[in-house]
This record gives C-alpha cells, structure tokens and sequence, in this order.
C-alpha cells in the first residue's frame, strides 16, 4: 500500500505522484517516482532511487519534459531533474550547496542559493534536454564577512570552524547540535542564526546525523527504529570524542550539547550517561519520559529521565507551552535536576508550540542559548 501524498499533472494530462511504503517501520524515510493511469486506475512505481524530504511548487514540469523538484542528498537540499520520457533522475548542478526551487516555467527554473559559509541567493537557470543548466545571478544579498568555515568530518558529520584558529591551538569550545526526528537532518545551508552567533563567539559547531538521518540511504534511516536511546546516543557520544581527537583546535574540557524534540531527546541522554562531559545542556520541547501502557517499564529505561539523577552539568530547558507533539512530562524531570543541586533554568514560552519558531520566541532563546553557552563555558567575549 502507497499513498500519494504529492501529485502534478503534466501538460498532457498524465498523473504522477512522489510516495513512500507503507512497509518501513520508520515514520519518514525514501520516496520514489509514481505514474497513475487514471482510466484503468493503476498506480506504476516508475523510478526506484531513494529520495528524501521531497518538496515541489504548483509549477513542477518544462517545457522540454522534465519534473523538477527539491529533495535532500548527503547534508544538501538539491535539486532534482526527473525526466517523463527516459525516467531517469538526475541532480542538477552545481552540487556543492544547497538549492530550494522556488518556480518553474517552460524550462526555467527559479530558486534559493546558499551554503554553511554563503549567505541565501537568487538564481534563475536555464535547463536543457540533457539537464545541463545556464545559471544566471539574479539578487546578491547585502556584503557579509562570514567569519567561519566548513570542514568534513565524514560523510554524516560537518564542522563549522572559526577563522583563523591556529593548529593545534587546544583553545577552542564545542557545541554539538543535534538534529529532531528523529528521522531529520543537518543541512549544510544558510540556517539557523545560532550558528553564526556561536562562530562569532569563538566556538565550533559540530553537526551529526546520526544512524536514523535522512538524506544518505533508506537502510541508513532504518538502522535505528527499536534502537532509539541507544544506537543514536552512543553514536553522537563517539562522534564528539573523535572529532575532539581530530581536531587540535578544540578544546575537548568546554564542550556544549544543543537539541530540540528527538535533538533535546539525544542531548538529554547524554547528559545523565555522560556526566563528566558536557559543561552545558541546551533541550528545546525534549522527550524525557516516554510511557505507554505497554511494556512502560521497557519505555521508561530508554527515556533520559532513568539517568537524570546522574546529571551534572547546567541544564537549559526550553519549552513551548502548547506543544501537541510532546507531552508536557518535564516537571518530573526539573524536579529531579533540583533536588540534585544541577545548575538549570527553563524558559517557558505558553503561546508557542513545538517548533518554538515565533519571530519573539526564537529571537529570545537563542539569545538565551547564547548567554548560558557563555556563562557555563567560562568565555569572556
């Protein structure tokens, strides 16, 4: 069983659709190509390469016969060129950032340029019949001196480094950001302000997708499903120490942990079964405390509330007070941190929700973020 939850008709009348299986017991993972017979009412599955976090606009076909549309590939959002005619699919160049079509029109294409170290642009591109495309700058953004690099660390892992930071210096604080889901991904785009802030600040970003991450390929996304609270925990703990190995930069005693929903899950973890690690929590709307009526025990033991007496290190929890995603089960959590002494602040925010993405919600916790990655790992700027 499929359901098409995208679908365009082309100019010559013919349906087709993006969808995933229903068979996967993950809740988000690769979508494949769909062509629907409207007379005889089949649904033919017509391209079988993983495609993920598919998004396309009213306009999706040229006039040369191409479906075009945006999808994530290794940390990038690209964009896609499925051809009607040879059913083959095809990323469109260049590959090295990241692009979101905004509109296609005959075989134009419209869209948003930019990268972890380029600020967002507009470019508009002319696709031929072999998906090569003539790119034309059409806006440049105000000059920004962006005062950070991006380095590899792997094919799931990205640092974003400071500037003139000397080899070997030792100096340098961490912050690890983990991404939700937790079947989602860190993309190496123009994003969040956080991370720029923290450059700013003198810190590297460390960004993981971990076993369950999007964008690689689907048997990546379904290592984790019955692993949850462990496989993803134990992965990003490794991740941090080897790139604090790698990299003589950091500082491997000033390292911060940011996350929000599975992200705020993760980082939660980590805190109660690492507790000499870390020096400050940052968990936006986090699962601590999951519990159904079956098998709660088994629940209980792989939510970060069966470690939360071992925590240590400052906790900032940030919620959303009508957040329908997660349940609101923090108290119980909070009132352990306490009774323990830990360091914590929340920030409670009663008419945001789960994504905490209000203009005057986001402005503040991040400035609040900020404040308590500076006080708690002792920098002075």
């Amino acid at each position: 069983m499929i359901g098409l939850n995208i679908l365009r008709m082309s100019d010559e009348g013919v349906l087709y659709g993006l969808a995933r299986s229903n068979d996967k017991q993950s809740h988000q993972g690769s979508y494949s190509f769909y062509k629907i017979d409207r007379e005889e009412g089949k649904v033919e599955k017509v391209q079988t390469q993983d495609i993920f976090l598919p998004t396309v606009q009213r306009r999706v076909f040229t006039k040369n016969g191409k479906f075009i549309f945006t999808a994530l590939d290794a940390a990038f959002m690209k964009v896609f060129s499925f051809d009607l005619k040879t059913r083959k699919l095809e990323i469109l160049k260049p590959e090295d950032v990241s692009q979101t079509v905004l509109d296609v029109y005959e075989n134009y294409i419209l869209v948003n340029r930019s990268s972890s170290t380029n600020t967002p642009e507009l470019w508009l591109g002319k696709v031929s019949d072999d998906n090569q495309v003539n790119w034309v700058q059409i806006c440049k953004p105000n000059s920004f001196d962006v005062q950070h690099t991006c380095i590899d660390v792997d094919e799931h892992s990205f640092l974003i480094m400071p500037r003139q930071v000397p080899e070997g210096d030792g100096t340098v604080p961490l912050v690890a950001i983990l991404h939700g889901g937790p079947h989602g991904a860190s993309i190496k785009s123009w994003g969040s302000r956080l991370v720029p802030m923290l450059t700013q600040l003198g810190c590297a970003v460390l960004q993981i997708n971990y076993p369950g991450s999007l964008g690689y390929d689907d048997n990546y996304v379904q290592q984790l499903p019955g692993k949850v609270g462990d496989m993803d925990v134990k992965y990003c703990a490794g991740k941090i120490d080897e790139v604090v190995a790698k990299f003589k930069q950091l500082n491997g005693h000033k390292i911060a942990i940011f996350g929000g929903s599975h992200g705020g899950f993760l980082v939660s973890h980590l805190a109660g079964k690492y507790p000499d690690k870390f020096k400050a929590i940052i968990a936006l709307n986090p699962v601590l405390n999951i519990r159904t009526g079956e098998a709660n025990a088994e629940m209980v033991a792989k939510s970060p509330i069966a470690t939360v007496h071992k925590i240590r290190s400052p906790f900032l929890l940030i919620i959303g007070g009508k957040d329908l995603r997660v349940a609101p089960h923090f108290r119980t959590f909070l009132r352990e941190l306490r009774i323990n002494g830990v360091t914590n602040k929340v920030l409670y925010y009663p008419e945001s929700n789960h994504a905490l993405e209000e203009v005057e919600v986001d402005a503040d916790l991040q400035i609040n973020t900020i404040l308590w990655i500076k006080e708690h790992l002792g920098l002075e700027k």
